[in-house]
C-alpha cells in the first residue's frame, strides 16, 4: 500500500495519562487501534503523542505511542513540539483527538492551526472521561474556566465521545446544542478470558478496593465503613489493588482499623494478579464520589462479584438495570444500612446477566467509535 493511502488518527495526551497510568491503558488504546486498522478500507494508524515517562515509545502495526512532551516542560515549549511535529511528519492527520476538553484540547487546537497554515484541515473529536457534575465542586474561577473550555471543545469538535448515558445527559445540561455530536462508547474493561471461581454463594469475607489510591477515590469514606464494620465483625479482611500518592497513609490507617494480618496489598495489578484479585474478593466497595464510568465497578460485576458503590455518574446507568448484586450508597443511607447490605452481599448469588449486557454494549460502542474515526478521517 502506498504512502498516499495511509491515514493517521492523532490523539494528543500532554498530561501523559495513557503512557504512565498503567499497562492496561496502553493495551486499551492498542485495541482501539487494531479495530481501526482492521475495519478501515484504507491503512489507518492511531498515533498517540504523549508525555515522556519511564515507559519507552510503543509501536505496533496499528498504533504508535510517541513521547514528545517533557515532564517539566512549559506550556509554550509543548506547543512548539506540537507545531514541529505537525510540520515534520507525513501524512498529515485528518482527525485530531483531544483526550480531555482542557489541556489536551488546547494542544489539539495548536496542531489544528499549525496544519491549517500548511493548507491542511483536520477534524477534531473530544473525549469526555470525567463526570461533568464534578466541575460544580471546583472553586468559582476554576469552575468558570473549565466550563468555558468544555463548551469551546464541544463547539469546535465534529463529535464528542462519552462513556455512559448519564454522562452524556450531564453534558447536555451544560450545552444542550451538543446532542447531535454526542455518541457513547464504553471504556473496555480489563478482562481476562477463562473460567474463574467468582460465581459462588459462600463468598470470602473480603472487601476489595481496586484503583488509584488517591483522595479523589473517597479514601476517608472507605476507612469509615471499615471502622464501622470492625466494631461488629473483626473477621472481615481487605484486599487492596492499586498504587497512588496516598497509598502509605491509607494502608497504615486501614491496618490500624482492621489489624495488619487482615489487610493485604497487591500493588499495581497486572493481568495475572487481576484474576487472583477477583477470585478472592467477596464484595467490592467503591467510594469514589465522582465517576464518569466506574470501570472497577463494572469489572467487578463482570466477574460476578457484588458491588456497593457511592452514587455517581458511573452508577446511574447500573441502577436502572436493577441488578440484585449492585447497590448505590445514597446520602440518606444510614451506617447501619450500609453494613447490612455488605453482610447480605457476602452470601448473595450472582449471575451472568451483567456480563452478557456489557459485551453487547461494548461491541456496539466500539463499532460506533471506530466508524466515527473512519468517517471523519
Amino acid at each position: 500500500m502506498t504512502k498516499q493511502n495511509v491515514q493517521n488518527v492523532v490523539m494528543l495526551d500532554p498530561s501523559g495519562r495513557i503512557n504512565w497510568n498503567s499497562p492496561a491503558v496502553i493495551k486499551r488504546h492498542d485495541k482501539y487501534a487494531q479495530e481501526l486498522f482492521v475495519e478501515s478500507d484504507r491503512l489507518r494508524k492511531l498515533v498517540i503523542l504523549t508525555r515522556k515517562s519511564d515507559c519507552p515509545a510503543f509501536f505496533t502495526q496499528s498504533v504508535e505511542i510517541i513521547n514528545i512532551f517533557g515532564k517539566k516542560r512549559s506550556l509554550i515549549a509543548n506547543f512548539w513540539q506540537v507545531i514541529l511535529w505537525s510540520f515534520t511528519h507525513s501524512p498529515k492527520p485528518n482527525l485530531l483527538i483531544a483526550s480531555d476538553p482542557w489541556n489536551s484540547f488546547i494542544h489539539v487546537k495548536v496542531m489544528f492551526w499549525a496544519l491549517k497554515i500548511q493548507g491542511h484541515v483536520a477534524n477534531i473529536q473530544t473525549q469526555i472521561h470525567f463526570e461533568p457534575n464534578s466541575i460544580r465542586s471546583k472553586n468559582l474561577v476554576d469552575r468558570k474556566v473549565r466550563i468555558f473550555f468544555l463548551k469551546r471543545a464541544i463547539i469546535d469538535s465534529i463529535s464528542i465521545r462519552c462513556v455512559s448515558k448519564s454522562q452524556a445527559s450531564q453534558i447536555l445540561e451544560i450545552c444542550p446544542a451538543s446532542e447531535s455530536k454526542l455518541f457513547i462508547a464504553p471504556v473496555p474493561l480489563n478482562i481476562q478470558k477463562g473460567e474463574y471461581e467468582c460465581f459462588k454463594t459462600n463468598r470470602p469475607r473480603v472487601i476489595g478496593f481496586l484503583g488509584r489510591i488517591h483522595q479523589e477515590r473517597g479514601l476517608e469514606k472507605f476507612l469509615k465503613v471499615a471502622r464501622d464494620l470492625s466494631q461488629r465483625d473483626k473477621s472481615v479482611k481487605y484486599l487492596i489493588a492499586g498504587t497512588g500518592p496516598n497509598e502509605k497513609d491509607f494502608l497504615a490507617e486501614l491496618r490500624n482499623i482492621a489489624g495488619g494480618k487482615n489487610v493485604r496489598h497487591l500493588g499495581e495489578v497486572n493481568n495475572d494478579l487481576i484474576v487472583e484479585f477477583w477470585s478472592q474478593v467477596g464484595v467490592l466497595l467503591s467510594t469514589a464520589e465522582f465517576e464518569s464510568y466506574g470501570r472497577s465497578v463494572r469489572e467487578s460485576l463482570y466477574y460476578g462479584v457484588p458491588v456497593l458503590a457511592f452514587q455517581s455518574a458511573g452508577t446511574y446507568d447500573l441502577e436502572e438495570q436493577n441488578y440484585p448484586y449492585f447497590r448505590s450508597i445514597l446520602r440518606s443511607d444510614s451506617d447501619e444500612e450500609i453494613l447490612k447490605i455488605i453482610d447480605k452481599y457476602f452470601s448473595i448469588v450472582t449471575d451472568e446477566d451483567f456480563k452478557k449486557k456489557y459485551e453487547e454494549e461494548m461491541s456496539a460502542g466500539m463499532s460506533q467509535m471506530i466508524e466515527n474515526w473512519i468517517t471523519h478521517s
